[in-house]
C-alpha cells in the first residue's frame, strides 16, 4: 500500500517536486497554486493535471485513488512528478518542452523514471487487487478484469461472448475470486 493515500501527503510531495524543478532552474513554477484531489473515479489514467477555467498559475492535480492506494510509492511519486511538470510553462502537453524537463529531472535525480504514458502493468496490478469481476478464457487463459458488472459480463453470463484473443466461447467468470460461471456450462 502506498503512503500517498491522503491529499495532504500528495500536496507535500507536489511541493517537494516543485522545489526540485526550481533547483533545476525551471522558471515559472515558483508561484503556482495547486489544488490536490484523490479521485476514485479515475480508471484510465494514473493522474491528471488541469488548469481550471484557464486561470494563470492555478492547477489541479488529481491522482487515481485505486492507483495511489495500491501501487508502489515510487510509481506514485513518478506520477506526481509527471503531473507537476505539466504545470511548467509550455508543458500542458507531452511536447518537446515537457520531454526535455523530464529528461533533466531524470539526469539529476536518478530515482525518477518519467515517461509520457503510464506504467500500465503496475496500474493493472493495482486495479486487479480491487476489480471484483474477472473473465478468463478456458482455452488461451487470457484474463480481463472489470470494476463493475458491464454488458461484457452480462454477455459472458448468457454465453454470448467470445474471447478477444482466440475466439473461444469457453469463458470462466469470477466475482471476488469465486467462480460464478464455468466456460461452456
Amino acid at each position: 500500500m502506498s503512503m500517498y493515500t491522503t491529499e495532504n501527503r500528495v500536496r507535500t510531495e507536489v511541493m517537494q517536486d516543485v522545489a526540485i524543478l526550481i533547483d533545476l532552474g525551471i522558471k515559472g513554477v515558483e508561484d503556482n497554486k495547486y489544488t490536490i484531489k484523490i479521485n476514485n473515479r479515475l480508471y484510465r489514467v494514473l493522474g491528471r493535471c488541469s488548469k481550471p477555467n484557464n486561470v494563470e498559475k492555478r492547477y489541479t492535480i488529481e491522482l487515481s485513488g485505486k492507483f495511489a492506494t495500491n501501487a508502489s510509492d515510487q510509481s506514485v511519486r513518478n506520477t506526481i512528478m509527471h503531473e507537476v511538470i505539466h504545470s511548467a510553462p509550455g508543458c500542458m502537453n507531452h511536447g518537446k518542452t515537457w520531454q526535455s524537463i523530464c529528461n533533466l529531472v531524470m539526469s539529476k535525480y536518478k530515482e525518477f523514471n518519467l515517461s509520457r504514458v503510464s506504467h500500465y502493468d503496475e496500474y493493472s496490478k493495482a486495479l486487479a487487487k480491487t476489480a471484483p469481476y474477472e473473465v478468463i478464457c478456458a482455452n488461451c487463459h487470457t484474463s480481463s478484469k472489470f470494476m463493475r458488472k458491464t454488458k461484457t459480463i452480462d454477455y459472458c453470463l448468457r454465453g454470448r461472448a467470445k474471447c478477444g484473443k482466440c475466439g473461444s466461447k469457453m469463458l470462466d467468470i469470477y466475482y471476488k475470486g469465486t467462480i460464478i460461471k464455468q466456460g461452456g456450462k
